[in-house]
């Protein structure tokens, strides 16, 4: 009877520490931290650290239950990502098991939050662990890759970004590639084409970078085809980079693609690529702003890039801030 109560006791306890914390932390970003910066009362401040105290507390167990069953998405994620942070080799198999849930989450990403689908974070705190933790990475890498080199329904994943530039070139995998380009739509697959020199891919990456901008950079096609160039600056792509060069980096005072632009022209070494970028410099010189940041896009792509000839058009002392 007694053994029975306290059994009882603690099942409670435990039940009234995830109710506090799904009040507290489930209503919150995914992977914020309330502290001064973000404005939180105090009294908050300390809620939360009392509901993460009650986080920790809870075994894998626990939280291996609540990844898969709790109602509130954001403590399903939070709970994978205590599980992460202890190492649980369990974490492939509930990802897997989630990998159909889209359930859209608060994520913040520096100071700005985005809503993302639970299975695309589980899947970056996934490899998050095989990156740090050797025997998930023995045990899970090539499991993953294999799985995702075959899955053309997640194309959004950003786990896609690395593995496509980890996996082998062989002649399967090249096919892969191009099924997840043309088929699955996975604009990271492009980037990854271009690392082959394969002629039958120039007219992909040449569409890609004549492509319509989008509202955010990260997201344009244009920028993954100047990724692909930036890995295989073949002639073909020249008049598309020299006709982005005029419309983005001289016909705007400040360009997200200017440093891209820069890094494939460097590549091609030329003296008409040279005589372009020293044109740019020239133009900008009116106007300070435009000026700096055309001298800091072209200082990176010249370190990324750059070849000995175009050390001549940095100017020093403009860019020491950023050296």
């Amino acid at each position: 009877m007694i053994v029975a109560v306290l059994l009882l006791s603690g099942c409670c306890s435990k039940q009234s520490k995830i109710d506090y914390i799904d009040k507290v932390i489930g209503k919150l970003d995914f992977n914020i931290n309330p502290n001064a910066e973000y404005g939180f009362r105090s009294d908050f401040v300390d809620s939360f650290k009392l509901a993460n105290k009650y986080f920790e507390s809870l075994t894998i167990s626990d939280l291996e239950d609540m990844a898969l069953h709790h109602k509130n998405p954001v403590l399903r994620l939070r709970a994978f990502q205590k599980l992460v942070t202890r190492n649980d080799l369990n974490c492939y198999d509930i990802a897997m098991k989630n990998l159909e849930d889209t359930t859209s989450v608060m994520a913040m990403h520096y100071d700005f939050g985005y809503a993302e689908p639970l299975n695309s974070l589980e899947i970056d705190q996934l490899d998050t662990l095989l990156t740090r933790n050797k025997q998930a990475e023995t045990k899970f890498r090539a499991k993953l890759d294999n799985r995702f080199m075959r899955d053309f329904t997640h194309e959004y994943f950003n786990y896609y970004q690395k593995m496509f530039m980890r996996v082998p070139k062989n002649a399967e995998n090249y096919k892969l590639l191009r099924k997840h380009y043309l088929e699955g739509h996975n604009k990271y697959a492009l980037v990854a084409l271009a690392g082959y020199n394969n002629a039958q891919d120039t007219s992909l990456i040449e569409q890609a970078l004549s492509a319509e901008f989008e509202n955010y950079h990260s997201e344009n096609l244009v920028c993954f085809g100047l990724q692909a160039a930036q890995h295989w600056p073949d002639l073909a792509f020249k008049n598309e980079i020299y006709d982005l060069y005029e419309k983005e980096v001289l016909g705007k005072a400040h360009s997200d693609y200017a440093h891209e632009i820069m890094s494939v022209m460097m590549q091609y070494d030329d003296e008409q690529s040279y005589r372009l970028l020293e044109k740019g410099k020239k133009a900008k010189m009116k106007d300070e702003d435009a000026y700096y940041s055309f001298c800091v896009s072209l200082y990176f792509a010249y370190k990324d890039y750059g070849k000995l000839r175009y050390k001549n058009l940095l100017d020093w002392k403009v860019i020491a801030p950023v050296l």
